[in-house]
This record gives structure tokens, C-alpha cells and sequence, in this order.
């Protein structure tokens, strides 16, 4: 009897620590693939390279990946970091989308122009990195930025059977941040207008990537159980309860866990006094 290949998992986001940072993102991407790869798992995770993307040295995977996009053909580079971790760190190298002073918003604070088209282009390279580089069990997307993965392998990919069939999960960090674009969007990036419904991408007369990944994906998590509930309700929901609803079958909330490599009392060299579990006199110096 041939013995079964742990379960590979290829994570898709667009920024982690230690390479990228804005937000709580990159803190989970940094942390939670190395704890799943310390319990026997195969992953990679791959990110785009930014102008600010810590990078020690990297094998060039693929030189240049022939990407369509709309009605351009772009050719990204595919890099591995040099990295001793458990975990395969994969990065799309195009300068042109990435290469710049920040990773979503331009300089007079509004989101650049070009983000269909950049974080397309990073979706439909995370599905040729499926394809060839990184064949996984399953695909675990994050927030809008990679939310046309499994619109993609639903619709351009449909008839590929190397990644057609692949599970997605995509996991909502922060639903007030979803991707909204002008209706033109879908042809830029090369989706059919088909998807421009109510019952697809369009959302008040844009276009939502985050709705598509929803609608799209084969599961649904958030970062807590009490989220995954708040998200629901009209409050919460920013106009995607009524979605988050009809798929509450395929939405789980999992709380996002401590890093206590990192968030350690007891070696921590930034508070007042350490403290462990079994002596906590430390704690009553770190309150004052």
C-alpha cells in the first residue's frame, strides 16, 4: 500500500511577516503556515514583492510566467526565498505593479488605479504556481487581494483538471476592506460580464472581489467564531450579510491564536517584569 503525502496546503495573501507588513494580516500568514507545517503539513505561501519586501537573497523559480490579464500579457518572475524555515515562501517579482512607495494606497491616500489588475495578476499566478510549481491538497486564500482564486479556477480554469477540482478556503480578516471597483474592472482583469450580477460580483454598481471569493470559495473562516456571527447582521456585514448569510453553511469562525514565540511573558524584553503561568508576581509590575 503506497503511503499518503502529507497535506499540502498553499496559502495565497498579500503580505507577511517577515517580508510585508500593514496589518494583523501579515502577523497571521507569518505564524500560522510554520505551525501547521510543525504538525507533519507541506506548505508554501506566496506573496508579491514589494518595494519594502525583506528579501535575503532568492532562487529565481521561473523567469518570466506568461500572465494574461485582460487583454495584456504580463511576465512576472516567480522567486523562492532563501529561508531555513519548514515552510516554502514563493514570491511574484513584477516591479511594475509592486515595485512601489506602498503596498495599496498611493501617496495622495487614495488606492492606486491599477489594483484590478495587479492583484489579478498575482491571483492567476498563484494558480500557475498550482499548477507547476506547488500542486496542493488545497488553497488558502486571504481577504480581497487574493479573492479571485476561486473565481478563477471556476471560470477562466473551469476545463483545466490540474486545478479545476482544488478546494479553496478563504478566510475574511477585515470586511470593511473588499475590493471595490468600477464596473469596467471585470473586463480589465479578464472576467466575463456574466459575473456583473447581483447573484455574482456586482455589488451597488461596482464590482466587489471579496463577493466573488465569497460566493466562489468551497469554505469560509474568519478570525473568530464571535465575528463570523457579527458578520451576519446588518451592523457588522457592509453590505455582504445578505451573501455571508446564504453560504452560513460553509462559514466557520476559528479564533486566531498567540504566537507565543513571539508573545512570550517570560522572555519578553519589552515589558516591565517577566512573568509565566506558574509565578505571575511579574504581571502586577507590568500593570502599573
Amino acid at each position: 500500500m503506497s503511503q499518503r503525502h502529507p497535506l499540502r496546503i498553499l496559502f495565497a495573501a498579500s503580505e507577511g511577516v517577515p517580508f510585508s507588513k500593514t496589518g494583523g494580516l501579515a502577523d497571521v500568514i507569518g505564524s500560522l503556515p510554520l505551525a501547521l507545517a510543525a504538525r507533519g503539513l507541506e506548505v508554501a505561501v506566496v506573496l508579491p514583492r514589494y518595494r519594502e519586501t525583506k528579501l535575503h537573497g532568492a532562487n529565481t523559480l521561473v523567469r518570466r510566467m506568461p500572465i494574461p490579464v485582460g487583454d495584456q500579457l504580463y511576465l512576472p518572475s516567480i522567486l523562492e526565498a532563501h529561508d531555513k524555515s519548514p515552510v516554502r515562501w514563493l514570491l511574484v517579482d513584477y516591479p511594475p505593479f509592486f515595485d512601489r512607495e506602498s503596498l495599496y494606497v498611493a501617496p495622495d491616500g487614495h488606492d492606486y488605479p491599477d489594483n484590478p489588475e495587479r492583484f489579478a495578476l498575482f491571483s492567476r499566478c498563484v494558480v500557475e504556481i498550482a499548477k507547476s510549481l506547488f500542486p496542493p491538497d488545497l488553497i488558502h486564500c486571504h481577504d480581497w487581494q487574493t479573492s479571485l482564486v476561486p473565481v478563477l479556477l471556476k471560470t477562466a480554469y473551469a476545463g483545466d483538471t490540474a486545478v479545476s477540482d482544488i478546494p479553496v478556503i478563504v478566510t475574511i480578516h477585515n470586511l470593511g476592506f473588499q475590493g471595490l471597483f468600477p464596473p469596467d474592472a471585470l473586463r480589465r482583469v479578464g472576467l466575463g460580464k456574466e459575473l456583473f450580477t447581483i447573484d455574482g460580483m456586482e455589488f451597488y454598481g461596482k464590482v466587489n472581489f471579496l463577493k466573488g471569493g465569497l460566493l466562489f470559495a468551497d469554505a469560509i473562516t474568519t478570525v473568530s467564531r464571535k465575528y463570523s456571527q457579527e458578520i451576519q447582521t446588518p451592523e457588522y456585514g457592509f453590505g455582504l450579510e445578505s451573501v455571508l448569510q446564504q453560504r452560513a453553511d460553509r462559514l466557520h469562525g476559528i479564533l486566531n491564536e498567540v504566537d507565543y514565540a513571539q508573545w512570550d511573558p517570560e522572555v519578553d524584553p519589552y515589558i516591565a517584569a517577566p512573568y509565566n503561568s506558574s509565578d505571575l508576581a511579574g504581571k502586577k509590575a507590568c500593570k502599573k
